[in-house]
């Protein structure tokens, strides 16, 4: 990003930061392909708007995203000329995001204010952690995220388990492995978020329970006592999409992501959690 004067084509598409933010976003092929003949960035503006992409996955059309970008590119670089800090490329990517879904939705009649993930306090991680249960198979998945006060991706990971009993040790596992997580990054003030109940009243009972899942709560239990502060509160499904896209999408083995962003549907949750309003 230049201090000095630029043209369209370079502060919204030939930048290297802001090369960097549609990469994030999933969409720098199909600039890069408009990119290929010599055109002005006015004319490649021209010709998203008359092809009328979607974006799928984001339920937003290609021309709202790039004119959303656009501004909010142009008001990063204002902030950059003045000596104020910007966000990384990624971060902005889910600002886009959410603002052009939130603009989308705002028009129409029957949007209404989501119930999704809600920002942590100052100085707290929100760990929110999901899992699966194959019962023909006895195996499973779990996911878990971490984010801070500003909705960003502290870390995240998933974990394929292959010898399960049945659902709830998947869930206590999918604890384990969330706590462990927010252990290694050195987190101390931690909000976990589940959306199974069952979870919740066990560790708010000291982590005890007398079913197939006793022994992984008991080492879960040695790990939240660990922590500077930590509590645990249920809640609902939309607002724990980002955990269950991590398990769903699973890799064949276990891996942790540190300070990278998730596969781009995780993403596309990622900003989802962030947009106000819901259809």
């Amino acid at each position: 990003m230049s201090q000095w004067a630029e043209d369209i084509k370079h502060i919204m598409f030939t930048c290297d930061r802001v090369r960097a933010v549609w990469k994030s976003i999933g969409v720098w092929e199909k600039i890069n392909s408009l990119l290929e003949t010599d055109r002005s960035g006015s004319i490649v503006l021209e010709e998203v708007i008359r092809r009328g992409e979607q974006i799928h996955g984001l339920g937003i059309g290609f021309a709202e995203l790039m004119l959303t970008g656009g501004w909010f590119l142009w008001w990063e670089r204002r902030q950059f000329v003045h000596g104020e800090n910007i966000q990384s490329p990624s971060r902005s990517g889910l600002s886009i995001i959410s603002l052009a879904k939130n603009y989308k939705l705002a028009t129409k009649q029957e949007s209404r204010l989501s119930q999704g993930w809600r920002k942590p306090p100052e100085n707290f991680l929100k760990l929110n952690i999901d899992a699966s249960f194959d019962e023909e198979k006895g195996c499973g998945s779990t996911g878990a995220i971490i984010r801070d006060e500003l909705g960003g991706m502290v870390a995240a990971t998933n974990t394929y388990i292959p010898h399960l009993v049945d659902a709830p040790m998947a869930e206590a596992f999918a604890l384990k492995e969330g706590l462990m997580l927010a252990q290694h990054i050195g987190g101390n003030r931690i909000i976990v978020q589940s959306d199974c109940i069952d979870i919740v009243e066990i560790m708010r009972n000291g982590g005890f329970t007398a079913n197939s899942a006793a022994a992984i709560y008991d080492e879960s239990h040695t790990v939240w006592c660990g922590f500077q502060e930590i509590s645990i509160e249920h809640c609902n499904r939309d607002a724990n999409q980002v955990a269950h896209e991590l398990e769903k999408e699973l890799c064949n083995l276990s891996k942790i992501v540190l300070g990278t962003m998730s596969p781009l549907a995780s993403y596309y949750c990622l900003a989802s959690d962030v947009t106000v309003l819901n259809e």
